[in-house]
């Protein structure tokens, strides 16, 4: 996209407008990063991701653009080169904001906006960002989840296949086809930005 800048922000530094939307500082300085709450001070953050504030979470809709975090882990959906993954230190580097679009037949995509490439499924159950269009293998549906958050299940001929992630002992992390609900990653949907 000509001309876009992606900003400096600190999560943890987001206030929220009247209408529950969190505003990004201007400030140039301030560097990013991803805690696990909201908490005022450095020294108070949690290690436990179960205290994200809900009160930034929200439900996805066509049209915003949105951080994707993980809940169990607190960890953000990215991807470099084509490959998804989540990280807990995302950076400015891009990757991690996903304009939510609607497919005609009434699924969901999310393409990023740095790269203007949709998320989807790939061949042999992992996920790619590689599309320049929104078709089948980028539709999703989300199921939601008690007490919070989403699986995001993707178009599979007449099935749906929910989104889980790799085990965690490796040096990269891929998105896969989770076996079955129960182990499907659950998401939780940060509005970073207004209609553009």
């Amino acid at each position: 996209m000509a001309g876009f800048r992606q900003p400096n922000i600190r999560i943890d530094a987001w206030s929220s407008t009247n209408s529950g939307t969190p505003k990004i500082p201007t400030s140039a300085s301030q560097a990013y990063e991803l805690p696990l709450h909201t908490a005022s001070k450095p020294s108070q953050r949690s290690t436990s991701a179960s205290t994200i504030d809900s009160s930034l979470t929200s439900v996805p809709e066509p049209g915003r653009i949105y951080m994707i975090r993980e809940k169990t882990s607190g960890e953000i959906l990215t991807h470099a080169n084509g490959v998804p993954t989540v990280l807990l230190g995302a950076g400015t580097r891009g990757g991690w904001q996903w304009k939510c679009e609607e497919h005609p037949d009434g699924y969901l995509g999310f393409r990023d906006v740095v790269s203007g490439r949709y998320l989807g499924r790939g061949n042999k159950e992992v996920y790619v960002v590689e599309a320049k269009k929104l078709d089948a293998r980028e539709s999703f549906v989300l199921r939601p989840r008690d007490p919070e958050g989403y699986n995001l299940c993707a178009k599979d001929g007449h099935k749906l296949k929910p989104m889980g992630i790799t085990a965690r002992s490796g040096i990269e992390t891929r998105l896969i086809d989770a076996l079955n609900y129960k182990e499907a990653a659950r998401w939780v949907f940060i509005k970073v930005e207004s209609d553009i």
